[in-house]
């Protein structure tokens, strides 16, 4: 299996840590808004108020994917939430969704737009293509690399392959 951490370092007491996962989404956050700044360009508007949007749509949808998170635990009947409310707060131990992170994320764009009365459905037009990659290499890359879905599982033996659950060589 891959190792998830990357490098771990301490800084000033702080130790933090760099994951695959976070390098993953990332990646897929920037090649996204540059999609969308391209696709915004296309349609006459300004490319670079996608940039100024994600420091709104960024935070919101990192927020609500936990939050997200937390409320389906909690009523799968994790108990760990409510028992020590600071776990919440502990991102870094696991625990976001899309789900929630894609709602969050859509109201604070809206919210943005609106604040700035530029038109909705041009800037929920123009990310179209990058949503789907972003999916693709959520559901693809960023699981298979990891191993940590259920979709896929890497088996280290004399060389690395994926394999599908349902024991299909990729």
């Amino acid at each position: 299996m891959i190792d998830p951490v990357i490098f771990s370092t301490e800084i000033f007491g702080i130790n933090l840590t760099l994951r695959w996962y976070g390098v993953i989404v990332m990646v897929g956050v920037i090649v996204g808004a540059l999609i969308v700044e391209r696709g915004l360009r296309q349609r006459g508007e300004n490319g670079d108020r996608i940039w100024d949007a994600l420091l709104w749509v960024l935070p919101a949808g990192i927020l609500g994917a936990r939050a997200w998170y937390v409320f389906n635990a909690i009523l799968g009947g994790n108990r760990t939430y409510l028992d020590n409310p600071a776990s919440i707060i502990r991102v870094w131990e696991g625990g976001l969704h899309i789900f929630g992170g894609f709602l969050f994320g859509t109201l604070a764009l809206l919210y943005y737009l609106r604040r700035n009365k530029l038109d909705p459905w041009l800037f929920l037009d123009a990310p179209g293509p990058a949503a789907f990659g972003a999916r693709l290499a959520d559901d693809r890359a960023g699981t298979a690399a990891l191993a940590a879905g259920h979709r896929f599982s890497c088996v280290a033996q004399e060389e690395l392959s994926i394999r599908r659950d349902d024991q299909q060589e990729l």
